[in-house]
């Protein structure tokens, strides 16, 4: 897939500045805009081509899309000990605005990445504004999320791997650090709290499809699914079989013509359900 021109420019206050980038149609001016959410911690650098990927594929079909670095990581001014969950909605009420401001759109679609999706149902519970809600191999629960970087940041302090000289012989987690991140202890306290619960707006599952054994324990749709309907979570499932970049673009636009064409697409946006393919990619 072929990244397309985007716009970046700084948003927020001076002393606070947040990179964005901007994906912006070219020949049709945009009804529908996709907040993309970032990963956090060590996956949102590794995650950053993708969402590169992602949103120029929107851009080439009509739809605008807005990527940006959270205070603290990235591009954006701060240090990753400076950010808070508090700060975290801030930015995504400042990437949300400066969406609609700079592309012109009425609808707001927010896809969130892993723990991203923390962020987001966080910002959305505390009156964040959007028509859907998609989650890309989303964190559920915060406290199983921090429990689970804590054991694989002890394992990497003293892995082999990483050591091949003189080994750490126990670990030392006193630099605050999570798989070389600083994470303040208020920030754990406060993800810690944030589980995905019921939202009065739909909710967008997007998992790759078990393929035999889970050997490598990522998350498979229909567990995904079991997890979030007890806690009251309305669920579309659409199964994907790994994903590559030359058709994520089909993909993602088969899930929101589905779920918003008759809405907000059928006003303008540019793009019909004809260009949503429906063929799965090889991993």
């Amino acid at each position: 897939m072929s990244i397309g021109p985007w716009q970046p420019f700084w948003i927020g206050e001076p002393e606070r500045h947040l990179y964005a980038a901007l994906h912006r149609p070219e020949s049709v001016q945009p009804h529908l805009g996709v907040l993309l959410v970032p990963p956090l911690l060590h996956e949102q650098p590794r995650a950053r081509r993708f969402l590169t990927d992602v949103a120029s594929a929107f851009a080439a079909n009509g739809i605008a899309a807005l990527r940006f670095d959270f205070f603290g990581s990235g591009d954006s001014a701060g240090a990753a000990a400076d950010m808070r969950l508090a700060t975290l909605r801030e930015d995504l009420e400042c990437a949300s605005a400066a969406l609609r401001a700079h592309a012109g759109v009425t609808d707001i679609v927010v896809m969130a990445w892993r723990a991203g999706a923390l962020v987001a149902w966080d910002w959305l519970h505390h009156g964040g504004a959007a028509s859907l809600l998609v989650l890309w191999e989303p964190i559920r629960d915060g406290r199983d999320w921090l429990a689970e970087l804590e054991r694989a940041d002890a394992d990497e302090r003293v892995s082999p791997e990483r050591y091949t000289a003189r080994r750490p012989t126990r670990v030392d987690a006193s630099d605050g650090q999570l798989m070389g991140y600083a994470v303040a202890p208020a920030l754990r306290e406060a993800i810690a709290e944030v589980s995905i619960a019921t939202l009065d707006l739909p909710v967008w599952l997007l998992d790759r499809a078990a393929l035999g054994a889970d050997a490598g324990g990522r998350i498979v749709p229909a567990f995904t699914a079991n997890a979030l309907r007890p806690r009251g979570v309305t669920v579309r499932m659409r199964s994907i079989a790994a994903l590559e970049r030359v058709v994520v673009a089909a993909m993602i636009l088969m899930v929101l013509v589905d779920a918003v064409w008759p809405a907000s697409l059928s006003a303008g946006a540019g793009v019909g359900p004809s260009t949503a393919a429906t063929s799965q990619a090889r991993r």
